[in-house]
């Protein structure tokens, strides 16, 4: 994953998952304790990476969930969307990617 040069914290999402799954294989018995504690064992990357783009404080998300007109089917829809996007610190290319 290093060499990928991917981020920290995708170098470290993807460890807690591998952790999970030796985890559960040890629970059913297809890899003992010893094998799990190593395999489990290696270290999260610290993250020292400064994040880019602007982001909005609270009161502006705040401000913009103010926006949509909810008396409208249209602004109960953007009003979620933007719930989304807020809730879950989704780009705008990740919610355009969306399949319904």
């Amino acid at each position: 994953m290093l060499e990928k040069k991917l981020g920290a914290s995708t170098v470290n999402v993807r460890l807690s998952a591998v952790r999970k799954l030796v985890g559960e294989a040890q629970r059913n018995g297809i890899i003992d304790a010893e094998e799990a504690a190593n395999l489990a064992g290696v270290p999260n990357l610290s993250q020292e990476e400064t994040r880019l783009g602007n982001w909005l404080t609270r009161d502006q998300a705040k401000e913009l969930l103010t926006v949509p007109d909810r008396s409208k089917i249209k602004g109960e829809r953007d009003y979620a969307i933007l719930a989304l996007l807020l809730g879950c610190a989704l780009r705008r290319q990740e919610v355009t990617t969306w399949t319904l």
